[in-house]
């Protein structure tokens, strides 16, 4: 044995060539090895459609990705792979098979039929966690071949390429929130505002939808989504979360808005996706000398995808003799039974020197088959019996000069050898490797482990040897598969363990998945007498295509099988059958011969049936002796297309030679799928075995249930398809091995049904996809039960270098995903309730709970600025029990957020669960007046009794005092208005609302929290006794003095006489212009109530393209032809021309802007305000007010009117906006009322929430105009 640094260093090598074989970054920052391809399922003629759409999306995303990170990084060479049968016609393009050096075997990034789940929108999928590289990238075909949709909706499409590449190369995740989505929710409250989640730098303007794309909906209380209106220029750094954004160029650091419940945030606790990325090693790898060329366009290397070529490279040293009859039949069997047919299969065998026995061929007859199978050598006294070596590099070089030539690519080597290999072989590998990847070739082997010295047959012992290291290294590097068989098994299980490795080695890249067959159920039976054995087995609907049923035994003549008898479910008997069939003889198994009499078991047409069977034997065994046999059922599948096969996939996080560390676990993946629809609720398992170093059997066949729970650790998103679990169980460092097993969980396994997609593809405009967070939100109408099925796979091995955990317990605690809190009204009490974790991840038990709490998410979300404790609960539960736990919160009045830690018994504290967002009313303060009991009072000190009087008579001659002096000495002083209101505002001065504090309308600007965040509290909790009738209930309480009375009533006459002056000059102008161009008087005119002259065309606003309507579609216009939307900040100057009032009593705006200022016809807002918080307001039928400017009759402004700054008082229509905010309530603001005396509203959230009125197309004076109300977070 060599030494264990000589290992260590194939170990690091497997590394490094697992690394080389990916996509691989140069000094320069160019990207290179990217490798495409376009599946078979997708429609042929649109081959060229595809190439010139994505020579132009990779060149636009090569810029991008230059430009997001300071000119670093850029795409070099991207590998474009077409299916092998497609014809170069359709391409437009001779397209040639793969030359060396061009790297193609596995896709990074793929191109299907559209997704159920996300329709013709890109997507990645992701398991592991952040910072770790996704699995694979989808473009739906849709994509490219409807490309003028793709850039209607996409402007720039090579952004969200480079959206979806960071999550595939970097690990960052979705910088948004989901719908109805505890775990990312797609809102968050800031000072009692609604946002919306989500990484941007500047708010940006939106609305809240409903699925169905209607208007107002809550995002507190439904399903609701935030749909982006209009360019948002503001906006630099979202590229993970509105790339579609015109101005947007980068992803943002720790800047912009405040943080947010995102999906990235949530699993990077805290790390913005820019540090993410930077962390990442390919940016050690760049030389800040190199210059990035000036062209970015990638160079793409259009290849066929070829079809395999086999080549059977079999040992024939004196090592293998022992097991050489089981070795020969089992490539016999390969050959005979196994590879597709129209294959191409060579053999070649090797000693101290190597030989071809058998040139390429293409198996297109039996004869072809036979021929070549018995070209194998059939006797181990044919083997070489001078070597127990085998030369390894002489056999692969000879199979690749001599068979394979210059042209290797397809070229699948497929190695059965004995683990024993020579140093020259070792000396030899990374040449070996080296060669394989430049020629595109595969190898993969089936390994026999030497025997070991231990008696007992049943023992498992694959040991490390040397050549186990390099053979699973040869695999690793060049996208093949390595199997270890066990000398050590009973002869007919090493043999059927040998069948079915090469047969999963075969299936790993057939063209012909249809076609091949499925081992549905494999059992082995050690007889030592001839009782009956009896089994069960399963055909699920997929299957039950030519099923077979046959038994391996040792000697096909001699097989002592005496009848097969079959039962169903329905207790129908068939058989028994007495007759066996001779067919397969030559690889020793048994299957039925059915006469034309006899009744079959209808295993192909009762699909979805489970099946029971009895095999009785003959008499005649000898005493003390034991007979082998393996029990087997194969079937193909009978669906018409690939999309309808459930395919089961496996890997790990892990790389051959890592640590295992506390943050550093083993986690094994399982993937479930029908096509490419994921499969839900399945039973996954796993059984895993370790290996020590020295060979021995530390763990064996530990069975290990896999969860699919959406809570990030491991598993990302809940019902995808991924099922996952962290090993928490290191016996040793050494090999790692598991079997997988899937099945249907007694019925309860689903999947989407066909149809549109369930998240509506990417048709909503400037809108992130709602798909998809911590689950896949399929409707209950979409789903499709998938019935009885039973799936087994072999999972890749892993090599542990080493276990470093320390002395005690350092695994975490799991995460708890589901906590929900409730209000007890009664008990003025939160209700929380949640699923006990493990004090192992999901093994062990938590022995202690903490809730945290806090008004900023990210004292929640970041480890690194703790939130303060609220309450705590110390008792051990099960995983799985529901736990339920009373808090007591007397922060009333004001939101909250809460959230929830594990702790086992260690000390190890888990993650952050969920947080759930809370408000607790103050509780009444009413005095029962009915009640007959006697008063009592306290007894008082003397002194205490006189202080209180005294102070009383001074409050009231204070009051006295002030009101003589505002009656006598303020009378006839003037005042302003707009002084008056700033210097309320100033003091803090708020008008308490009318409205319960739940019932008013929430703001969801982010534009009033950049103004009021430095006057707000920020680390420390406010006083949890808060005014109920202040406003926003967290400020200071609202008085009023007998001088603001008088004031107010001065505001008012001053205000009636304003008024009367502005009626009478607009009378006078109506009156002016109501004749027509003929200088007639205009008889078409309408008369209001109020008795101003109104011209009917006036009732509807003017944009570019003609009248507006609800929708938003300008007459002759395109669908999402909005005119350009004016965003409203405090401070900014606003101009209008005219202001009418119809009979409809809305108000109807014409703007004298600059051009493209035009208002939203659908952003009109009616005078009954029921869907606004309950607040209702009739507008005075008096005399038309300008709320947007004073134009002055005669170049001057009335008195008391104070021109804005910089303006002439002959300015038309420009009005200084701090006039507006102490205007009456009857004013435009329709939420966060503040007096209903004043009027007073409050500034910070004008500019979030505006409505103009319009009218509807037609003019009709009596049309009610819609609304639609506008958000800027």
């Amino acid at each position: 044995m060599l030494p264990k640094a000589f290992l260590l260093l194939l170990l690091c090598l497997a590394i490094g060539v697992q690394n080389t074989a990916s996509i691989t970054i140069e000094r320069d920052g160019g990207y290179r090895n990217l490798v495409i391809k376009i599946d078979n399922s997708v429609p042929e003629d649109y081959c060229h459609i595809y190439i010139k759409n994505l020579k132009t999306l990779l060149t636009e995303a090569s810029h991008v990705l230059s430009t997001a990170l300071d000119g670093r990084v850029y795409l070099a060479q991207v590998t474009l792979v077409i299916p092998t049968f497609w014809r170069d016609p359709r391409c437009h393009m001779p397209v040639h098979l793969p030359q060396p050096g061009v790297i193609y075997q596995d896709a990074d990034i793929m191109i299907m039929p559209d997704s159920p789940i996300y329709g013709s929108s890109p997507h990645t999928q992701q398991s592991k966690g952040c910072g770790q590289a996704g699995d694979k990238l989808v473009i739906p075909q849709s994509f490219l071949t409807d490309w003028n949709t793709t850039n209607r909706i996409w402007p720039e499409p090579g952004k969200l390429f480079v959206k979806e590449w960071a999550k595939l190369r970097y690990g960052v995740f979705d910088e948004q929130g989901y719908p109805d989505d505890s775990m990312y929710q797609n809102f968050y409250k800031v000072q009692d505002k609604v946002l919306h989640s989500g990484n941007t730098d500047a708010s940006v303007l939106g609305v809240w939808m409903h699925p169905d794309g209607s208007l107002g909906c809550d995002p507190k209380t439904g399903a609701c989504h935030f749909q982006v209106e209009g360019p948002n220029q503001e906006v630099t750094c979202s590229l993970g979360y509105m790339p579609q954004l015109p101005n947007v160029k980068r992803w943002c650091d720790k800047v912009g808005l405040p943080f947010a419940p995102t999906k990235h945030n949530v699993l990077c606790s805290g790390k913005s996706a820019l540090q993410v990325i930077n962390s990442h090693p390919d940016f050690q790898v760049i030389q800040s000398s190199s210059s990035i060329p000036s062209d970015l366009s990638p160079r793409i290397d259009i290849v066929r995808e070829p079809l395999p070529r086999y080549v059977l490279l079999i040992e024939t040293s004196s090592s293998l003799s022992p097991v050489w009859k089981w070795v020969r039949k089992a490539v016999q069997n390969l050959i005979r039974y196994v590879v597709p047919d129209n294959s191409n299969v060579a053999v070649v065998t090797f000693n101290t020197k190597a030989k071809v026995e058998h040139g390429m061929v293409q198996l297109t007859t039996e004869d072809a088959r036979s021929r070549m199978a018995d070209s194998i050598p059939d006797s181990p006294n044919k083997l070489d019996h001078n070597s127990e070596k085998g030369c390894v590099p002489c056999g692969i070089q000879m199979a690749m000069e001599n068979v394979l030539g210059s042209e290797g690519a397809g070229g699948h080597i497929i190695i059965i050898a004995n683990e024993e290999i020579s140093t020259q072989s070792l000396q030899k590998q990374e040449e070996i490797m080296s060669n394989a990847r430049n020629s595109g070739v595969r190898i993969s082997s089936v390994i026999v482990t030497s025997p070991s010295s231990v008696n007992s047959p049943a023992n498992r012992l694959n040991s490390p040897q040397p050549g186990t290291f390099f053979f699973e290294a040869l695999g690793k590097s060049t996208g093949g598969v390595s199997t270890a068989i066990s000398a050590d098994l009973y002869t007919l299980q090493m043999y059927t363990d040998f069948i079915q490795s090469l047969s999963q080695i075969i299936s790993t890249d057939t063209k012909d998945p249809l076609n091949h067959a499925i081992t549905i159920h494999k059992e082995f039976y050690l007889r030592q007498d001839a009782e009956p054995v009896t089994g069960s087995f399963v055909i699920d609907s997929t299957l039950g295509r030519h099923t077979e049923f046959g038994i391996y035994v040792e000697d096909s003549e001699e097989h002592e099988i005496k009848s097969v008898t079959f039962t169903d479910n329905e207790s129908v008997e068939y058989g028994p059958y007495t007759k066996m069939s001779s067919s397969h003889n030559v690889v020793n198994f048994k299957t039925i011969s059915f006469s034309v009499k006899e009744n079959q078991p209808p295993f192909d047409s009762k699909r979805g049936t489970r099946w029971e069977y009895k095999i009785e034997w003959y008499e005649g065994m000898r005493l003390n002796s034991t007979k082998e046999n393996v029990v087997t059922v194969r079937s193909k599948p009978n669906a018409f297309n690939e999309n309808d096969l459930i395919k089961v996939k496996t890997w790990t996080n892990f790389e051959d030679g890592q640590d295992i560390t506390p943050d550093n676990l083993l986690a094994i993946f399982v993937q479930v799928e029908k096509g490419q629809r994921p499969v839900a609720n399945a039973r996954v398992k796993i059984y895993l075995s370790v290996e020590a170093g020295d060979g021995s059997i530390v763990l064996q066949d530990k069975e290990i249930l896999l969860i699919d729970d959406g809570y990030g650790e491991p598993d990302i998103t809940r019902g995808d398809g991924i099922y996952s679990k962290f090993i928490t169980e290191y016996p040793s460092s050494g090999k790692y091995t598991y079997q997988v097993v899937v099945d249907d969980q007694s019925g309860a396994a689903s999947t989407v049904s066909p149809g549109q997609p369930i998240t509506g593809g990417h048709q909503r405009p400037y809108g992130p996809q709602p798909c998809c967070g911590s689950f896949v939100p399929v409707p209950v109408e979409r789903t499709e039960r998938l019935g009885v099925f039973q799936r087994q796979i072999t999972g890749p091995s892993v090599y542990i270098q080493s276990v470093r955990l320390g002395s005690g317990d350092k695994i975490r605690p799991g995460k708890i995903g589901d906590l929900k809190v409730t209000n007890l009204v009664d008990s003025q009490q939160l209700l929380a309730t949640w699923t006990a974790p493990g004090g192992d991840f999901n093994d062990g038990n938590v022995m202690t709970y903490r809730f945290v709490f806090s008004q900023k998410i990210e004292e929640l979300l970041t480890p690194s600025t703790p939130a303060p404790a609220l309450d705590g609960l110390k008792e051990t539960f099960s995983p799985g029990t529901i736990v339920k736990k009373e808090i007591n919160f007397k922060y009333y009045n004001s939101y909250y957020y809460i959230g929830l830690y594990a702790f086992d018994e260690a000390g190890n504290r888990g993650r952050m669960s969920n947080i759930v967002l809370v408000r607790v009313p103050a509780p009444p303060t009413t005095t029962d007046v009915t009640s007959t009991e006697p008063i009592i009072l306290e007894k008082t000190n003397d002194w205490t009794l006189v202080g209180a009087i005294i102070g009383a008579l001074v409050v009231v001659l204070l009051v006295i005092l002030i009101g003589l002096y505002c009656r006598f000495f303020r009378r006839n002083q003037r005042f302003s208005k707009i002084r008056f209101a700033s210097h309320l505002k100033s003091n803090g001065v708020r008008i308490p609302s009318t409205t319960d504090g739940d019932s008013r309308k929430e703001s969801t600007s982010t534009d009033s929290y950049e103004a009021e965040k430095t006057n707000n509290i920020s680390n420390n909790l406010p006083h949890p006794k808060v005014s109920n009738t202040s406003f926003a209930n967290n400020l200071t309480p609202t008085y009023w003095s007998a001088s603001q009375l008088l004031a107010e009533h001065e505001i008012r006459k001053h205000q009636e006489q304003l008024e009367q002056i502005q009626a009478q000059q607009q009378q006078h102008q109506n009156l002016r212009h109501s004749t027509n161009h003929n200088g007639h008087a205009n008889h078409d005119l309408s008369r209001t109530n109020e008795g101003l002259w109104v011209e009917p065309e006036d009732y509807m606003t003017r944009i570019p393209g003609g009248y507006a309507d609800y929708s938003g579609h300008p007459s002759g216009g395109n669908e999402f032809d909005y005119p350009d939307v004016v965003n409203y900040h405090p401070g900014n100057n606003y101009s209008v021309q005219d202001v009418h009032m119809a009979s409809d009593r809305n108000r109807h705006y014409s703007t004298n802007g600059p051009p493209g200022f035009s208002y939203r016809p659908e952003y009109a807002i009616h005078n009954d305000y029921s869907d606004y918080g309950g607040i209702h307001s009739d507008y005075d039928t008096g005399p038309i007010h300008n709320d947007y400017g004073i134009t002055a009759v005669g170049g001057e402004l009335p008195p008391g009117v104070v021109a804005a700054p910089g303006d002439s008082a002959g300015s038309s229509g420009i009005r200084d906006y701090d006039s507006v905010l102490n205007k009456s309530s009857q004013r435009l603001m329709n939420s966060d009322v503040s007096s209903s005396t004043l009027g007073m509203a409050n500034p910070s959230l004008l500019g979030s929430q505006l409505s103009l009125y319009s009218g509807v197309p037609g003019g009709s004076r009596n049309s009610q105009s819609k609304n639609r109300n506008i958000t800027q977070v």
